[in-house]
């Protein structure tokens, strides 16, 4: 009986078994997981695990963080289309673009190698705009609810203002004269009336006599969309402020948090589009200013500390934000505020840089005409009375506490 021929049994190799598969292919490639095994995602950065996790390496969803259960879904869902980084620090940049780069204030640089597939496009971009990276400025609606658009820093629909009282006349000051009480309340209603003009809706408070600044209801407080902050004053005849006004904020917000080391005012809070800078001032110290920036943090938003030049009161005396990319600041605070466009106040209208932006609108004292032709491409400007008020040492952004209704 005719036998088939059969291929010789190759003899065992003392070679290690790395050896033997060179030249060909495993009946399972080795760049395959086995059968079985989840692929973990990596999408995300390790960073954005270890926040959401726990522990390196592991992914979830992250917790839901605003109130409306309808509204978080569909942040979320923005969040998860435009593939952004889900770390708690807002780098906000695409998690699998080309560079596979952090935004330098991450806490974590290194990146889990990408899958397969390329970056998503900004839904909001043109045709010729797709493929580029994303920029802030070309954020669109749906990343405005999703809580990402720069924009939304001068947006305000609400606002807090508390009449002046008789007392306003003793209001802390360094200059001599004194103002008059029926001039501080004619700028009162003019602004007042401007505010209701820009579309916020205000709540007016009562006068408070004890209190000559109380007018002045930006110091003892600070509010935002997601919550608001009692603060300490610095000077002593303001300390009972923030107590007055603590009801009123717990009535109007979900979250209020408190002060409760060092001193700060309101009037050293600057809010930008990317972070909120807080001025060390005769004010606002280092302790008060540490502590805020911790209470900012635990409201989503990130902070830091700058120093005010001697001789200005507040951080926000001498600047101010004009649109999405550019703040108005007096030459010895232009070097502070990284890389946002920076317009320089006239020479002699220093006072200038204390103006109010309101959604499409720029509130102005009326003594700066030079201030007002350079902003008048960028917003309406509105010019308001102010020499009473700029007697004791005040401005237009003082006399208003502004946020963004949810």
């Amino acid at each position: 009986m005719r036998r088939c021929w059969r291929r010789p049994r190759r003899a065992a190799s003392a070679d290690p078994p790395a050896a033997r598969w060179r030249g060909r292919r495993p009946n399972r490639p080795r760049h395959r997981p086995r059968a079985g095994r989840a692929r973990r995602s990596r999408s995300r950065c390790r960073a954005a695990a270890k926040d959401w996790a726990g522990s390196p390496g592991r992914s979830c969803r992250p917790p839901v963080r605003t109130g409306d259960a309808r509204q978080s879904s569909y942040a979320w869902s923005i969040r998860a289309r435009l593939r952004l980084c889900e770390s708690r620090t807002p780098c906000h940049q695409p998690a699998n673009e080309r560079s596979r780069r952090h935004h330098p204030v991450h806490p974590d640089d290194r990146r889990v190698p990408a899958g397969r597939g390329r970056a998503l496009p900004d839904p909001q971009a043109g045709r010729a705009d797709q493929g580029r990276s994303h920029d802030p400025r070309r954020f669109g609606r749906a990343r405005q609810r999703a809580g990402l658009d720069p924009v939304s820093v001068f947006a305000f629909d609400n606002a807090i203002v508390r009449t002046p009282a008789p007392s306003v006349v003793q209001g802390l000051r360094t200059g001599a004269e004194a103002p008059t009480y029926e001039g501080v309340l004619a700028e009162f209603e003019a602004y007042l009336a401007a505010l209701e003009a820009a579309g916020l809706a205000v709540e007016r408070l009562e006068p408070l006599e004890a209190y000559p600044d109380s007018v002045f209801v930006e110091d003892p407080a600070f509010v935002l969309a997601e919550g608001a902050i009692l603060l300490k004053p610095g000077a002593c005849s303001r300390m009972g402020e923030a107590s007055e006004i603590a009801p009123v904020l717990e009535r109007r917000f979900e979250r209020v948090l408190a002060l409760d080391e060092g001193f700060a005012d309101g009037g050293d809070i600057l809010i930008l589009p990317g972070e909120i800078l807080i001025g060390l001032s005769a004010r606002t110290d280092k302790l008060g200013a540490k502590r805020f920036c911790e209470l900012a943090r635990a409201l989503g938003r990130e902070a830091r500390a700058v120093e005010t030049p001697p001789g200005v009161l507040h951080l926000k005396t001498a600047c101010a934000l004009v649109d999405e990319g550019t703040v108005i600041a007096t030459p010895a605070l232009a070097g502070m505020f990284g890389g946002m466009e920076v317009m320089e106040t006239p020479t002699g209208e220093e006072k200038a840089a204390n103006l109010l932006r309101l959604n499409d609108t720029i509130l102005i004292g009326a003594d700066y005409p030079r201030t007002a032709e350079l902003l008048a491409a960028r917003a309406q400007i509105v010019p308001l009375p102010v020499a009473e008020i700029r007697k004791i040492d005040a401005g237009l952004s003082c006399m208003s506490l502004r946020w963004k209704g949810r």
